[in-house]
């Protein structure tokens, strides 16, 4: 057996280059959010931007969230209630009640129970049609 006190610990070593990195990343990241906040703004002013020196087109894609309410779930299909509810609709078990046929996106939309929300926009940098790098 290997004498646990020959061999090097390398923890505080790699604590240490973890720490470093992560203080000169931070300041980055603050100017990258800074300078993502400005391209969005003259996207959501100008439209989509094209870069064809770069071959990228810059574009803003809506993040959006599917949301059921409640009372509606509740009133209409009780018992896929008692089974997705639990303090709000249980998205992964809406989605598996939806794969197993108990109830169809349509049946939720039509009763208003089903709705999609935007709640981020993403900046997307995305390669032109045709041209590689």
């Amino acid at each position: 057996m290997t004498d646990q006190t020959q061999i090097k610990d390398v923890r505080p070593l790699l604590l240490d280059e973890y720490l470093e990195l992560k203080r000169q990343i931070g300041p980055l990241e603050d100017r990258m959010e800074k300078v993502k906040g400005l391209l969005k703004d003259i996207i959501i002013k100008d439209g989509p931007y094209t870069d064809e020196d770069r071959g990228v087109v810059l574009r803003l894609q809506d993040r959006n969230r599917t949301e059921y309410d409640l009372d509606g779930l509740r009133k209409h299909f009780p018992n896929v209630a008692r089974g997705v509810i639990v303090e709000q609709v249980d998205a992964d078990r809406m989605k598996q009640a939806i794969a197993l046929g108990e109830v169809t996106e349509s049946e939720l939309d039509a009763e208003g129970i089903r709705t999609r929300s935007t709640y981020a926009r993403a900046l997307i940098v995305e390669p032109l049609k045709g041209m590689r790098r």
